[in-house]
C-alpha cells in the first residue's frame, strides 16, 4: 500500500477541513451573545421614544443579562467546568442554564418596574420562557441553542420589519448545517431549536400585543 496521498485524497482533506473553518465562522459570527446584543440594540431603538431612552434600556439589559452569562461562561472555560463556550457537553450547560433563567428574571423585573417598552418585555419574557424549557430538555437531550437564537432574531427582525426582515431567515439553515457540521447537534436537535424558539417567540409576542 502506497504511504502517499493521492490528489484526489488531498483534494477532500482539504475540503473537508474548508467545510470545518466555515462551520466555526458561522457559529462564532452568529452565536447567541451577539445574536442577544444585536437583537436587544435593534428592539431598544425601535420601540423607545428616544435615542436616549433606547440607550438606557440597552445597558441595564446588557448589564443584567447578556453580561453577567458570558463572564460566567468565560470564568467556567478558564476553570475547566466547560469544554468551550460555543461548544460544550450537555451536562455542561446546566449551570449556565440556571444563571441565564435568574438573570432574565431579574432583567425582566427591573425593566418592569421601570416601565420599559412592550416590545423589550416581550422580548425578556420570550428569553426566560426558552431559557426554563431549553434547561428542562437539556436534562435529558441536548437541543440546540445556536438555532434557537438564530431563529428568535429572525422572527424579532420580520416583526419589526415584515419582508425586510424575511432575508434573515436564510442564517437559519445556515446556522442547522454548522452545528451539525461540528458535530455539536443531531439534525434533530438543531430543528427542535428552530421549532420552539419560534413558537415561544410569536406566541409570546402575539400574547403581548405586539404582533
Amino acid at each position: 500500500m502506497s504511504g502517499f496521498i493521492t490528489f484526489s485524497e488531498y483534494e477532500y482533506i482539504d475540503n473537508i477541513r474548508m467545510k470545518t473553518r466555515l462551520a466555526h465562522l458561522v457559529s462564532n459570527l452568529l452565536n447567541p451573545f451577539v445574536l442577544s446584543l444585536t437583537v436587544i440594540m435593534v428592539l431598544a431603538y425601535e420601540s423607545s421614544a428616544s435615542p436616549v431612552d433606547a440607550f438606557k434600556w440597552l445597558l441595564i439589559i446588557i448589564g443584567t443579562s447578556v453580561l453577567p452569562v458570558y463572564v460566567t461562561s468565560v470564568y467556567m472555560v478558564r476553570a475547566g467546568q466547560l469544554d468551550g463556550i460555543f461548544s460544550n457537553r450537555r451536562k455542561q450547560r446546566t449551570k449556565i442554564y440556571i444563571i441565564g433563567i435568574a438573570c432574565a428574571a431579574v432583567s425582566y423585573l427591573l425593566l418592569w418596574l421601570l416601565g420599559a417598552p412592550d416590545g423589550l418585555m416581550a422580548a425578556l419574557a420570550a428569553a426566560l420562557s426558552a431559557s426554563i424549557l431549553f434547561m428542562a430538555i437539556n436534562t435529558v437531550w441536548k437541543i440546540s441553542v445556536h438555532t434557537a437564537f438564530v431563529t428568535a432574531a429572525a422572527i424579532m427582525l420580520i416583526i419589526l420589519y415584515e419582508w425586510v426582515g424575511v432575508i434573515a431567515l436564510a442564517m437559519v439553515p445556515l446556522t442547522v448545517w454548522a452545528r451539525m457540521e461540528l458535530s455539536q447537534h443531531s439534525l434533530a436537535q438543531a430543528l427542535a431549536g428552530v421549532a420552539l424558539s419560534g413558537l415561544i417567540m410569536v406566541t409570546v409576542f402575539y400574547l403581548f400585543g405586539v404582533i
